[in-house]
């Protein structure tokens, strides 16, 4: 899986949120139908609106200690000067340094099996660790007509973003 590293200042995210689990894979079949009923009631109009130009998040914050239940949040950095929209919920992204997951496909697939990669592949056999629970996989802005901001087309483009740190530190 092509992936890099980058370092990101602390930044806030604004959006709305659920709160599920991945015990038993629920996060998988919940988190799709939530960004179903956000597109159709016009909130990531209202987010898109509001945006820097970083780009859409799905950020997965507040985890329970055992590291199951968590809040999924779709949100965005707001742009100098914006106000949030009604109903959104602010959360701090605190500094770190990152892996940055690249994934290609049709949603929700293709940010599943990224997923599916990164922990049952990547993260075993590395030498990282994650540092935060919080992460975040983000959905880039592209040009109009650009098959990769098509969550629709095999050529979709997004990333999964995890703090990390070298094993054993």
């Amino acid at each position: 899986m092509k992936h890099r590293f980058e370092s990101k200042p602390e930044l806030e995210v604004v959006g709305y949120t659920f709160r599920t689990t991945t015990a038993e894979g629920q996060s998988m079949r919940e988190v799709p139908p939530f960004w179903g009923r956000c597109t159709a009631e016009g909130k990531i109009d209202l987010l898109n609106a509001v945006a820097s130009p970083f780009g859409l998040f799905g950020l997965c914050a507040e985890f329970d200690d055992k590291m199951e239940a968590f809040t999924y949040v779709i949100g965005v950095e707001l742009k100098p000067g914006a106000k949030a929209p009604t109903g959104t919920k602010r959360v701090k992204i605190s500094a770190a340094h990152y892996a940055v997951f690249s994934c290609v496909g049709a949603m929700p697939l293709g940010i599943q099996n990224g997923w599916h990669e990164i922990m049952g592949s990547w993260f075993p056999t590395s030498t990282y660790a994650q540092a935060s629970p919080v992460n975040f996989e983000l959905y880039p802005y592209f040009p109009a007509r650009d098959e990769r901001g098509d969550p629709t087309s095999p050529n979709c483009y997004t990333e999964i973003w995890i703090p990390v740190e070298k094993k054993g530190n």
